[in-house]
């Protein structure tokens, strides 16, 4: 394969993420389902003549997504308002010496979390969202990566050079934000979940259990120091669940995370990790305690090049690899279309330029099992999650993603002890439970040839839907589905539709979407502004009167211009004291909605503004 080549220097590269290779679309569910989500890579790895990205953090007419030098140069004069849609560029003096004094002397307890976001808690974010996109473009410059090389774009039959070296980046950065979201996964599980010693939540925990409703309150924010952290790829796709709340409350619920839900981001830890040089540097300590708990190595570009699952079929052990992308570094004569026809020459362009692979991180996974012969690709990763989490229903009592919040406040919703078999959010346990778990649990079996996808499941649930009979036997009463029940499906299945993760969400995608405002932050550079603690204290005040917005104006849609998102963001980062905040002055937990699509945002920006 070659020798990886180390990390190029940031000056002179070439724009990496282009905006016709990044766009994200809207996965659109027949009938009752409609659900605005898409795996990591099929945002990442779009053709070019498909339309502008529909999926944003925030509101923006057009996304400069450049990764040139000039990323953090030129831009708005200090003391200028922050533009609301697009982010300039700007250029300011400040020295690694002036750097150095002013992180010196920012204070971030260790020991207590303000309930309001300050000063030197925003500039500590910003540390870190330069950390995460200095990552990016080192990932995407580093050839031969994930055997990723640029010798592949220099082959005569690519007729655009730079075309192609955008799209071989794009190709390492998704590869390595998927490998992140596994490695996030072992982590969890490994390491918070058995720190704290953490058991699952079960439907009985749900029945006006003071434990259950007054988790968001009961938890104990501790104390970590650097050697606690994990590393940044790691921390990265944490702080992109952190942004999704409503979603990180209930994967911190289900999994009994409550004192990880109270501590958030570790801020004066990463503060201490994050040098001038936006450097991410923990003890050795940190990196043994990862590895030794995880299995994975430290760095994400040495871990693991395949993927180790069990067959949804038939349990065999499988190793599949991350990417069948992968080349040696040096192209073969037939690649370099010498003695081959004409055919294999479009394969070999097409290859290149669209970074279609079939492995694991990969948009068009296709494995066959060894044992059973059975083909396995995301889709039937998606029902197998599914599956698993109906089996646990059933046998364990863990209720399914989706049906432990109020759909409306976003607090947990408690069990009527005497009204259980009428309790809207919980419907879709019932009617697994009493009425398709056998169909469900058949949807996998030893056959090879089948196919199952969440569309299956979906034409299930609609079935049931409509058999009033079947509707009586699941709710004890008449057959008729209360809108609630209806809103309560939909919520359970946008927990499934595209994720075979364990969490709420599908991470990958997260990632992505913040990373758009990680470069807007990165442009607007103002770490090295000497305004910079003046112009947070600006924006914290703008946040203030946005959540007030918000309380006042219940029923629209309020969306921020780039610096109130930035206090905004700062605030989920701190869950417990975002929770309380939100619900004490809007009576509802505020969710953090980075889905809508773009014309809706900028509807709602504007109204917003006036």
């Amino acid at each position: 394969m070659g020798t990886v080549k180390g990390l190029q220097g940031r000056e002179g590269r070439m724009g990496m993420i282009s905006g016709s290779q990044n766009t994200v679309t809207n996965v659109t569910v027949p009938s009752i389902i409609t659900l605005p989500s898409m795996p990591l890579l099929n945002k990442l790895h779009h053709k070019e003549d498909q339309g502008n990205s529909l999926e944003r953090d925030i509101p923006s007419v057009q996304i400069e997504q450049s990764f040139s030098p000039s990323l953090f140069g030129p831009s708005a004069k200090a003391g200028e308002a922050p533009p609301g849609y697009t982010a300039a560029s700007a250029t300011y003096g400040a020295t690694e010496g002036d750097l150095s004094a002013a992180f010196a002397n920012l204070k971030i307890s260790q020991s207590s979390i303000p309930a309001f976001p300050d000063q030197d808690t925003c500039l500590v974010h910003l540390k870190l969202l330069k950390t995460f996109h200095d990552l990016k473009e080192d990932v995407g410059y580093t050839d031969g990566i994930f055997g990723l090389w640029d010798a592949r774009c220099e082959l005569p039959i690519v007729e655009d050079r730079n075309k192609a070296l955008v799209v071989m980046r794009e190709k390492r950065w998704a590869l390595y934000i998927a490998r992140a979201v596994e490695r996030f996964e072992d982590w969890w599980l490994k390491v918070l979940c058995e720190q704290e010693n953490a058991s699952r939540l079960r439907e009985n925990d749900m029945k006006i259990s003071s434990n259950f409703m007054d988790f968001p309150k009961h938890g104990v924010a501790k104390s970590w120091s650097t050697s606690l952290l994990p590393p940044k790829d790691v921390l990265m796709v944490w702080h992109s669940l952190m942004l999704n709340p409503r979603s990180y409350l209930e994967d911190c619920i289900r999994f009994g995370l409550k004192d990880l839900w109270a501590t958030g981001m570790p801020w004066h830890a990463v503060n201490t990790a994050i040098d001038t040089s936006f450097n991410y540097q923990v003890p050795e300590a940190a990196k043994e305690r990862f590895t030794n708990a995880t299995g994975h190595h430290w760095s994400n570009a040495k871990d693991h090049l395949t993927k180790t699952l069990n067959c949804p079929r038939c349990t065999q052990t499988l190793k599949i690899p991350w990417t069948t992308c992968a080349t040696n570094e040096k192209p073969s004569l037939k690649e370099y279309g010498i003695y081959f026809d004409f055919s294999d020459i479009v394969a070999n362009v097409n290859r290149i330029m669209e970074m279609n692979g079939a492995g694991y991180g990969d948009r068009g996974l296709s494995y066959v099992c060894h044992r059973c012969g059975g083909g396995i690709n995301h889709d039937l990763l998606r029902v197998a999650k599914f599956r698993r989490d109906v089996e646990n229903l059933i046998m364990r009592g863990y209720p399914l993603g989706g049906t432990i919040l109020s759909p409306t406040s976003g607090i947990p919703a408690a069990v009527e002890m005497t009204n259980s078999q009428g309790h809207e959010n919980t419907f879709p346990n019932r009617m697994i439970s009493v009425e398709l778990k056998v169909k469900i649990l058949d949807l996998i079996d030893k056959d090879p040839n089948s196919k199952p996808t969440m569309t299956d499941v979906r034409d299930l649930i609609e079935a049931t839907m409509k058999d009033r009979s079947a509707i009586r036997r699941i709710n004890s009463r008449t057959g008729i589905v209360l809108r609630a029940e209806r809103i309560a499906i939909r919520k359970m299945m946008s927990r499934y539709w595209e994720n075979s993760s364990i969490f709420a969400l599908e991470l990958g995608g997260a990632v992505i979407r913040q990373s758009i405002f990680v470069d807007k932050m990165a442009k607007l550079d103002w770490l090295h502004s000497p305004a910079a603690r003046e112009t947070m204290t600006r924006l914290l005040t703008k946040y203030r009167r946005f959540v007030d917005i918000m309380r006042l104006h219940p029923k629209d849609v309020c969306v921020p211009t780039l610096d109130v998102d930035l206090a905004w963001h700062t605030h989920q980062l701190s869950p417990k004291q975002y929770y309380d905040y939100t619900f004490s002055r809007c009576l509802k937990f505020i969710d953090h909605d980075d889905k809508m699509e773009e014309n809706a945002l900028s509807t709602a920006f504007e109204w917003t503004t006036h």
